[in-house]
């Protein structure tokens, strides 16, 4: 009879107990306590689940994200009265907390970095932009170099406020979607390699040389393009289709949700590997138009946007999404 190490070259080794880091990713070995073979899987897609978080105490649509899971930043925003919103939020994976306020008040403006160092990018919706942008330093907002063009249209951003990326987003008139990318360095604003594909309401993560931009009006909403710090490659589409939503991770692995305009897309999580999507957990309740982090595919939070109700209803929810990036299986012969 045929033994695993005479077939693979190795013994198969005991554990009392299941291994606990994805390092042990590929290892076959016998758990003696339940007298069972088992192996290490690699996550792969980020296959994880929502969970409610704490609420934001303004509900509103079309505002600004940064940061990660326990350390998120909520800026601006529309909140029908007024409609251009210049509250800050900040979250600590627990409860938000109102900050200190924009200088000005934004709605469909971008965002990027950390909760502690984060910008916000431009702002606006037909017939009114800006080119403005604010930098965070963690206790108050200071302007910084504007854009070099007006943008709105919710622009994405990726990095940080010493190496980020600003793309994607609308700009009068009309709006046109921009194919232009300006990368900033803490000081200023140069421009980089055009994006093959302009949209508004698009979302992106990663960093300034390593960044994905997906979805977006007027599309396709499933068209993904991939940066890799020189140009702009289109990559597999996702299955669904993504307006104004979130994202976060890296260009290797990566989770997109939600979508402002269709049924049931606007619940829909997707997980990217590197090369391919895959769908996993539905978010629990419709809010596109809303914010997210940026940076963990591992652990991210979305938060705000339209509720349930539809355009004319802006909720303070919050949803975490959290996945382990390695699964232990038990080996079965059937």
């Amino acid at each position: 009879m045929a033994t695993y190490k005479g077939i693979k070259g190795q013994t198969v080794s005991n554990q009392a107990s299941d291994p606990s880091s994805a390092n042990d990713a590929g290892l076959l070995y016998y758990n003696t306590a339940s007298g069972t073979f088992k192996v290490v899987l690699d996550g792969g897609a980020p296959i994880g689940a929502w969970s409610t978080g704490g609420a934001m105490n303004t509900g509103r649509t079309e505002l600004g994200g940064a940061g990660s899971q326990t350390n998120a930043l909520g800026m601006g925003g529309n909140m029908s009265s007024p409609a251009w919103s210049a509250i800050t939020e900040q979250y600590n994976g627990t409860a938000w907390t109102e900050v200190g306020d924009l200088n000005t008040p934004r709605r469909s403006s971008g965002g990027l970095g950390t909760g502690s160092a984060a910008l916000c990018l431009g702002a606006g919706e037909a017939p009114d932009f800006a080119a403005d942008v604010e930098e965070w330093n963690g206790t108050g907002w200071t302007t910084v170099a504007s854009l070099p063009a007006v943008r709105g249209y919710m622009p994405c951003g990726t990095g940080s406020v010493t190496a980020g990326l600003c793309f994607g987003g609308g700009s009068p008139p009309n709006p046109t979607q921009p194919l232009t990318v300006e990368k900033f360095n803490g000081t200023g604003w140069t421009e980089v390699a055009n994006v093959n594909t302009g949209r508004k309401g698009a979302t992106g993560c990663g960093t300034a040389s390593a960044t994905l931009f997906v979805g977006g009006d007027p599309g396709p909403e499933q068209l993904v393009e991939e940066f890799n710090g020189t140009s702009w490659t289109e990559k597999t589409d996702t299955n669904s289709q993504h307006n104004r939503t979130g994202s976060s991770g890296t260009t290797s692995i990566a989770t997109v949700y939600g979508d402002s305009y269709s049924e049931p897309a606007s619940k829909y999580t997707e997980g990217w590997n590197g090369s391919a999507w895959t769908e996993v957990a539905d978010l629990s309740a419709d809010h596109g138009s809303g914010a997210s982090t940026r940076t963990s595919a591992s652990a991210a939070a979305y938060f705000a946007g339209y509720g349930p109700a539809g355009a004319g209803s802006k909720t303070g929810t919050t949803e975490e999404w959290s996945y382990a990036d390695y699964a232990v299986q038990t080996v079965t012969t059937s």
